[in-house]
């Protein structure tokens, strides 16, 4: 190997060893500024939680064993954090953070969950209705419609394992507030509720009226149970 091509590769060589440093440096960045926006998401969560009247537990420990945990987007979420609790005009209430998924296709949702003291809800689940939905209801995934609202049919997905209740439910105040309110998630079961915009986290300076907003929908299937 003649001296020119020697050159060439410990030139590469030195190339190489100076990009791996590069990127590592952008990982190192990277991973500096997540911990640090997560750090400042807690102090700034139990500043809101302590201004509303909330408890708060920055790693979600103290949820072990609550009823609302058996609600299908918290049985299938790969992380809790963030757990604040406190009361509504419904009765208890819980806002955390949920991360569901794994890897880069995660994603973590601010959800809102509260006890409608003395009601019982059918199981049900409401979310935004996509194409997807609509080609797969072609193949017979249920979507609960009602033809007198096709306002609300056409934008919500709604399921149930008992659809005659879960219709009795819907009937009046829920399906008028849902065919003006778009966007939201909602799950029922038994005398809770968890309330959500999927893959949307809500500010902490935002807290308090995303929960205003939570009770309202509650308040709405509270009055209808």
């Amino acid at each position: 190997m003649n001296a020119a091509v020697c050159s060439f590769w410990l030139a590469k060589s030195d190339w190489d060893d100076y990009m791996w440093l590069v990127w590592l440096g952008i990982i190192a960045v990277g991973l500096g500024v997540g911990w640090y926006l997560q750090r400042k998401r807690r102090e700034e969560l139990g500043q809101a939680a302590a201004q509303m009247g909330f408890s708060f537990d920055a790693e979600a420990a103290s949820l072990g064993g609550e009823t609302f945990l058996e609600l299908p987007l918290l049985k299938r979420n790969s992380g809790l954090s963030n757990a604040l609790r406190g009361s509504a005009s419904t009765g208890e209430a819980a806002v955390l953070d949920v991360r569901v998924g794994h890897g880069k296709h995660s994603y973590t949702q601010t959800v809102a969950c509260l006890r409608l003291a003395g009601k019982r809800l059918p199981a049900f689940e409401l979310r935004p209705e996509h194409f997807g939905h609509k080609i797969a209801g072609a193949f017979g995934y249920q979507d609960i419609d009602f033809e007198m609202n096709p306002g609300f049919s056409k934008s919500y997905l709604l399921r149930g394992p008992e659809e005659p209740a879960v219709r009795a439910l819907f009937q009046g105040a829920a399906l008028q507030f849902f065919e003006s309110e778009k966007g939201w998630s909602v799950e029922g079961a038994g005398d809770w509720l968890a309330v959500y915009r999927q893959g949307k986290t809500v500010k902490p300076r935002d807290l308090a009226g995303f929960l205003q907003d939570a009770t309202r929908i509650a308040q709405v299937f509270a009055a209808s149970v």
